[in-house]
């Protein structure tokens, strides 16, 4: 991997279970009392989970060098198409508590 130096662990094949939240935000509809009913949302994630669920995400084009940040973003780059109110996308490791955010932009 590009952003570690030869020699480092991580510098090797290795690979890590995320957890990953998706926010959207938005008018609460009148009618049917959401902002995005889950089974939309979830129907709206199932073509970027299908991407990266199981795969080997260094040969997904923009995942050369998968970095929880460039994860976050690649996910937000084929979510925000399909969700106009896609507010955030998280990125978290359990087993050590941390996570990323991207909000569609660079800072």
């Amino acid at each position: 991997m590009r952003s570690y130096p030869e020699g480092h662990p991580n510098s090797r094949l290795h690979g890590h279970t995320y957890k990953v939240e998706v926010l959207v935000e938005g008018r609460v509809d009148d009618a049917n009392g959401f902002v995005m009913p889950f089974e939309d949302l979830e129907k709206s994630i199932q073509s970027v989970r299908g991407k990266i669920d199981h795969s080997f995400l260094n040969e997904l084009p923009g995942l050369e060098d998968p970095t929880s940040e460039r994860i976050a973003r690649f996910i937000w780059n084929d979510l925000a198409a399909a969700l106009p109110g896609l507010k955030a996308v998280h990125i978290g490791r359990e087993s050590i508590g941390i996570r990323v955010s991207y909000y569609g932009k660079e800072l």
